[in-house]
């Protein structure tokens, strides 16, 4: 079917320029797309104008960010939900702008995509958490190592020497293949289903795990998912947080917990943040867990301590 989206934009004073209004225009346009999905509209006002320059900043300061050395990695425990013991860590990036302050991933991220920054920040991000991984498992008696979870982006997944560079960067950092596991989204693998079975493959084959993020809110279909040589299966925030509201959610979630063992995966819960919560999926047969209630993302150094105590109880 067909779609319309339509934009307005209004001149504030009596001498607004032409190239001025229909900036202005474009921008209203492009929003009211990305938010109707193609049928829609939207009018420019102040708050936008305000939006749009500050994502305009933000492109700008992103450009020097890496160099400036701004950015940093924050790591959220994963852990066995049975005894709260510490299996691994998600490597989370965050940017401290020495002027804008504090920068959300979910304001900032977008904008790197948008212009092409997203996959150097992500080979950072990638060498920084295999440098901390290798130092954290270094000298310790552990029968399994501790690992580290970390985002491949659809820009990042999509790099021809994609395979190349991880190989690279473990390389230099010293970390093993059983410390790293990688996390891809549904909507990343569907949109290449051929090659990203490939990739995943090549990255298996080399002894690294891969997870599904996110697991169900994309739009991938039970036919296609199957195909995706697998490890582990993140069920998303969302379900999570009505597992114990109601028989219902309770059971959409032991679907998914069924599905994951049907698919030989390891299922791991994102965002628990009450005790309720972790006592219905540990009934589930849910094994790891990460979220609040066991620790927000922290720095390095309480890593450390985290890792010197071992578990964390709640």
């Amino acid at each position: 079917p067909a779609s319309l989206s339509i934009a307005v934009a209004l001149p504030d004073h009596k001498e607004v320029r032409a190239v001025s209004l229909l900036r202005a225009a474009d921008t209203a346009l492009t929003r009211a797309r990305r938010i109707s999905g193609g049928s829609g509209y939207q009018i420019y006002d102040s708050y936008m104008q305000t939006r749009t320059l500050r994502r305009l900043t933000l492109g700008t300061e992103l450009r020097y960010a890496l160099e400036r050395d701004e950015f940093s990695v924050a790591y959220q425990p994963i852990v066995a939900i049975a005894d709260g013991l510490i299996v691994g860590f998600e490597a989370l990036v965050r940017w401290n702008h020495p002027q804008l302050g504090f920068v959300s991933p979910g304001e900032f991220v977008p904008v790197a995509e948008e212009s092409g920054l997203v996959v150097p920040i992500d080979r950072w991000v990638l060498s920084r958490a295999c440098r901390d991984i290798a130092r954290w498992n270094g000298g310790r008696s552990r029968k399994k190592p501790l690992t580290v979870h970390v985002n491949l982006s659809a820009h990042q997944f999509a790099e021809d020497d994609l395979v190349d560079c991880i190989v690279e960067t473990m390389s230099q950092s010293g970390a093993e293949v059983s410390m790293l596991h990688l996390e891809i989204t549904e909507s990343t693998l569907m949109q290449d289903t051929f090659r990203a079975v490939e990739v995943i493959r090549q990255l298996r084959a080399m002894g690294l795990r891969v997870a599904l993020d996110d697991f169900g809110t994309g739009y991938s279909s039970l036919s296609y998912l199957h195909l995706f040589p697998l490890d582990y299966l993140k069920i998303d925030r969302m379900f999570v947080s009505q597992v114990e509201a109601g028989e219902r959610d309770r059971k959409f979630v032991q679907v998914m917990l069924d599905l994951a063992e049907t698919m030989q995966l390891v299922p791991i819960a994102e965002g628990v943040e009450t005790t309720a919560q972790r006592d219905c999926l540990r009934e589930l047969g849910c094994g790891h867990a990460q979220g609040y209630l066991y620790s927000k993302p922290v720095s390095v150094q309480e890593v450390d301590a985290l890792i010197a105590v071992g578990s964390i109880a709640v």
